[in-house]
Formats: structure tokens, sequence, C-alpha cells
């Protein structure tokens, strides 16, 4: 028996006071002519919480003989736990069925999908979205009964019936799905979790930076006229009229283009002035004012991990993106996160990951045979054969043209990404094409197979990874999908490990607490350190790939910026 759940919420964060009010479900036909013969009481399609009995709904999501199916099952199995409500059993989720049916869905929004594949629409949102718009509300739990009642269970139907459409494609029985369903209950459980916050050091530190953003506005003041500097008409009109500069960067409109790659290359005191206080404001809204308020009454930040946040099946997160935190800027960031008491935080970090991946795919002899080797070092190896020599300046440029292949990046992006970012190269377009063809001429089989994929893709519209997770691309974008497969294969081979390592905690008094890019970062209680040595041992693969996969570790006792590295796999050199 299948039964579609669904809750409406006072708000997004269960961790921070938002709560359901409602409980909506819609069985299949079986299910429904069960609950029609239990009588009273029956498991009801709308369940007002604080009006209706919990119970029958509470004893259904506890038991294992229901497959239950969510959109966006993730958020509705926190918001139920909020009531101590536990989801057991097989759990779908019609959201994660989208993406493995359509990685380029244009949404994975439930009212979209069901409109594209079901044709079916809730026409009793009108009155919903009518009702917020005249009584000025906007959460749903202040909506009459009468009208919010119909609204949830179309929504919950709509559930049902796209699952039953995504089963009826086999998506149901896809490993691929079934992975990423056996992923969730990890998720949930990291999420829960959370990573404690030193708000000491982000209260102490946004007034360092307004002080000092102060500081920048009264010599503006002073010396540049006053000018607005957030204004791009004000701007244009300090730099090009009044102090006589000539306009060099466009944007595609035509206008003066004024990011920080382009404005850094004018010579003009206010410059300096202006790109130091874009950097300062950034740190202080989108970082530590944010990390206060996402912040929960404990200073937990319990980041939300997306299963269907990239094309490639990799993890995007939110409330914070900690995919982006910035390593070089002007306050680390990572003195934010901090370590609880007896607890040591682990990084463990897959050694040059998509390199091993390319390596495996394209089975080029010479990376095959350097990453079978004792320290090995591919981007020396590239060096060497593109240079001649290898000097650490080079070796940086040979490690991007490495990692630049995997991208896709032809001479043009290339020349660009390496001026942008090691302006003391001046990179020519003939340049970076004579670095590009040498690094091909020693990496014959890599070219082969970067035409291969693309051709695979024109030729049946997608690409399957070692797990079998299916790649689409448009035909016009083929050359996309090298970047795809080793990506995607790079964040399965995580999931997969992700998925043991939670097996391997539960019991103990240790967390998995983040994913972040190719590592995974686990607090260790003091009194479990033997468990590193397993966590490593889960990651590690010496068999599913031509060349051995690898872990090297980092940890802390203090903040994520004081993390150092206490072990180095045998068999590689950090990149």
């Amino acid at each position: 028996m299948i039964i579609a759940i669904d809750t409406e919420t006072t708000g997004f964060d269960p961790y921070k006071g938002d709560k359901p009010f409602v409980i909506s479900t819609y069985g299949d036909e079986e299910f429904q002519t069960y609950n029609a013969r239990l009588g009273e009481p029956r498991i009801k399609q709308f369940i007002s919480i604080g009006e209706d009995d919990l119970v029958p709904i509470d004893l259904l999501l506890m038991s294992s003989n229901y497959e239950k199916v969510f959109h966006n099952a993730k958020f509705d199995i926190q918001m139920l736990g909020v009531y101590g409500m536990k989801v057991n059993g097989m759990v779908h989720d019609t959201m994660i069925m989208s993406h493995i049916y359509n990685s380029d869905e244009p949404t994975n929004k439930l009212k979209d999908l069901a409109k594209t594949y079901l044709d079916m629409g809730n026409d009793e949102e009108i009155a919903v979205k009518e009702y917020m718009r005249k009584n000025k509300i906007k959460t749903y739990d202040l909506i009459p009964r009468e009208l919010i009642e119909p609204y949830a269970v179309k929504d919950v139907m709509m559930t049902l019936k796209l699952f039953e459409f995504y089963k009826s494609k086999g998506i149901a029985d896809d490993p691929v799905y079934l992975s990423e369903m056996n992923l969730l209950r990890c998720l949930i459980d990291m999420q829960k979790r959370g990573v404690l916050i030193d708000v000491k050091f982000c209260k102490d530190n946004i007034a360092v930076i307004t002080k000092r953003l102060a500081e920048i506005t009264k010599v503006i003041k002073a010396e540049h006229n006053g000018i607005n500097v957030r204004s791009s008409k004000q701007l244009d009109n300090y730099l090009f009229n009044e102090c006589g500069l000539k306009c060099d960067y466009f944007t595609d409109k035509g206008n003066p283009a004024f990011d920080e790659w382009n404005l850094s290359k004018y010579q003009h005191p206010i410059i300096p002035l202006i790109l130091e206080m874009r950097e300062l404001e950034k740190i202080r809204t989108t970082y530590l004012e944010a990390l206060q308020e996402q912040a929960d009454a404990d200073n937990i930040v319990h980041c939300d991990f997306h299963q269907t946040g990239a094309r490639t099946g990799r993890f995007s997160c939110s409330k914070p993106n900690l995919q982006n935190i910035p390593r070089d800027a002007m306050v680390d960031i990572r003195s934010a996160f901090i370590c609880r008491p007896d607890y040591t935080n682990y990084y463990f970090d897959y050694s040059q990951i998509e390199l091993r991946i390319l390596a495996h795919y394209s089975q080029e002899p010479r990376m095959l045979e350097e990453f079978s080797k004792l320290d090995s070092d591919l981007h020396s190896v590239t060096c060497q054969a593109v240079f001649g020599e290898v000097t650490k300046q080079k070796r940086t440029l040979s490690k991007n043209i490495n990692f630049g292949i995997i991208y896709g990046m032809g001479p043009k992006k290339f020349c660009e990404m390496v001026n942008r970012e090691y302006p003391e190269f001046d990179m020519t377009y003939t340049d970076a094409r004579a670095f590009i063809n040498k690094y091909y001429e020693t990496y014959p089989k890599v070219r082969l197979f970067t035409w291969r994929v693309p051709q695979k893709i024109m030729d049946v519209g997608f690409v399957k990874d070692i797990f079998g997770r299916k790649y689409h691309c448009p035909k016009g974008e083929s050359y996309k999908g090298v970047n795809y497969l080793i990506q995607g294969c790079a964040a399965g081979l995580i999931k997969k490990a992700m998925i043991e390592i939670h097996s391997l905690l539960q019991g103990t008094k240790s967390h998995m607490l983040l994913t972040i890019h190719d590592e995974l970062v686990v607090e260790i209680h003091k009194d479990e350190e033997h468990l590193v040595e397993k966590i490593k041992a889960i990651m590690e693969d010496n068999t599913t790939f031509r060349v051995p996969i690898l872990v090297n570790i980092e940890k802390t006792t203090t903040d994520w910026a004081q993390k150092h590295q206490i072990l180095q796999s045998d068999h590689t050199t950090s990149a």
C-alpha cells in the first residue's frame, strides 16, 4: 500500500520554531479500500494539528507496511520530527524522481511537474492566493480551513499521481534513485546535528568591518567628491568624465564594466577603496550577519543540502552555502565554524579525485602510471611535458590546464582565466592554444576521450557513469559532457561513502556534519578515535577504478580555519 503525505507549515525552518499545522494524505486504490474498512479512527485526508487526532497518522508513519511518498521528503520528515513523529519504512520522493528522470528539468516544483506530465493543476491555489492578498497575510496557517483543505489535498493527490507516472517510467527501481533515497536518512541526520558557530567571532568582526567601512566612506567623501560608489552611473561620470580615465572594458550591453576584474585594471586612488568596500560588505552581509541569523538558539547552523541542486548529482548547499566559503578573504570566515566540546572535527578529502576519474575513463597510460606510484604528482608531470621544467609558477599553470580540460575550457577561456587569476603570466591566446595542444600531445588518450563523450551524447543524448547515472545534455552543449561525467562520478563516489559511514556511525557518539565538494567533515568523539581509520577505509577504493582512490585527512579541535593535516595517503601528494 502506498500513501502520499504532505505538510503545510508556518515557515521553512524546523530548527527555529517553524512547524506543521496540517498533514494531508492521499492513498493509492489499495490503501483507500483498506482505509475505508477501518472505520474510526481512519486516516483522514486532511489532518489539522491541534484539532484532529494525530495517533492514526503517527502509527502509519512508524509502520513499515506502507510506502510513503513525499515531494521534498527531507523537508517534510524534518517538519514531522518537530512533533516527534518518525517516518519508517520505504520512502519515495517525487522531487528526486524528477531529477533522475530528467536532470535538465527547468523546475522541480510539484505544481510545474504535475502540469507538465499529468496535465493537472491546483485551481484551489487561486482562492488561497487571493485570500492572502486581500488580507495581507504571508503564512498559510492564517488561511481558513475551508480554503486550505482543498488546496492541501489537491497537492498530495498530485504527489501520488506524479509518483505513479515516474514509477511507470522505471524510476522507482532505478539503482541511482534507490541510492539517493538511501542517502536521504543520512542528510536528515546531518542537518539535524548541524555545526556549532562562534557567534562572538561574528559579532566582533562585524564591528571591525563596520568601523573600517565608515573610514572608507569618510575618505571617499573627503577626497573623491563623496560619490556613491554603488552607483554605476556616478562611478562612470566620476572616473571617465571628471577624472579623465579612458573606459576600456564594457558589458554585453555596452555599459562600462565595473566588476572586480575589470575595475582593478584602472589606475586611480579610489579603485582600491571600492574593491575593499565591496569585499568587506560581502563578508559582513553574506557570511557574518547571515550566520548569526541562521543559527538556532544553541548557536547551531543547520545547513540545507540539496540532492537535486546540480545536473551532475553533486550537492548544492544553502543556509549557508558552505560550498563557497572564501579562504583568502580579509576575515577568515572558516574561523566561525567551531568544534563541540569533547569532539575533534576530521576532514576526509578525496585526493585529486577528478583527475583520477579522468585517468580511469580515458585510460591514458601516463596518467595511469603516475597515479599508481608512491608520491604521485600529475601536475608536475604535466608541467615537465608542457614547459620542459618544473617551477612553482609553471606547476600552478599546469594544474589549471589539467582541470581546465575537464571543465571543457578552450584557449580563449583558459587565457582569460589565467590572466584574471595569475596576471603575472600575461598569457596570449596563441600561448594558451599552444599549451593546450602540448597537453594533448602529452596525453593523447585524453583527447580521444574528450571527443568520444560528446559524440556519444550526439548519438544517444546522454552518457552514463560507472554508478549508472545518466547525464543528459543538449546536442549543442555536448562538450559539457566530459565535465558532467567526471564531476558526477565523483559525486556518486562520495554519496556511496556517506551511506556506508552513516551506517557505521549509528549507535556511536560521533556524527557526520558536512559534505563540501570532495570532502566529508565528521566530528569524532574523544572516546571513538578508532572510527577515523574505519571511515578512511570506507572512502578509499582500490578495485572499482583503474587507479586507486585515496583520501587525505586533516583535523582540528578548535575551528575550521585551524585544521591541519594528520595523514596523507601513501600514494599521493596534495594538489
